[in-house]
């Protein structure tokens, strides 16, 4: 089922065999070197990955979807919410995304995280978004810049190395000061 379309993705619910493509996409060193748990996932870890997003989706609350081409329905990757469940921002809402490296490049990720932060703020009437990525992952940091989030400085990342954080407020909301 469709949550978003751009021109080129269609943003949907996770289906029971996405976790072959999953798999196939996060089985990839080279994806996962930015992306927690930092190495190639195992068979079973993709299952549980999509049955707790599948179990969001059931509760309708903030979550990760997956992220398919609209010309071919191939699952390239995912874009979504993450409540953070660590550090300085413990508890903040925090956009992430994850991209099939044959994808990299091609502005896909830009496309999907400025429709998903939009989204986050409009369904589900979100505040404020964070994000964060390692200073050497300058694909998500470029991510993070064009869909318009500002620094807010360091921030330790679970393995407690300083990594940049950005924010986005709502359009209109009413400023937290932390």
């Amino acid at each position: 089922m469709s949550i978003l379309t751009t021109d080129r993705l269609i943003i949907t619910k996770w289906q029971a065999g996405d976790w072959q493509r999953l798999y196939a996409i996060m089985s990839d060193a080279e994806v996962m070197r930015y992306v927690g748990p930092y190495r190639p996932i195992t068979q079973e870890e993709a299952h549980t990955f999509i049955d707790e997003k599948v179990q969001e989706q059931c509760r309708q609350e903030p979550t990760t979807w997956a992220v398919r081409r609209k010309q071919s329905d191939d699952l390239v990757g995912y874009c979504g919410y993450s409540t953070r469940t660590y550090g300085e921002y413990l508890e903040e809402t925090e956009i992430g995304w994850l991209l099939s490296r044959q994808y990299w490049n091609q502005g896909l990720m830009t496309e999907a995280a400025s429709a998903v932060l939009r989204y986050g703020f409009e369904a589900y009437n979100l505040d404020t978004v964070i994000a964060s990525a390692r200073p050497q992952n300058l694909g998500s940091l470029n991510v993070i810049k064009k869909i318009g989030m500002k620094s807010i400085g360091d921030s330790e990342n679970p393995l407690g190395m300083p990594v940049p954080h950005f924010r986005m407020d709502r359009p209109h909301a009413r400023k937290v000061v932390r």
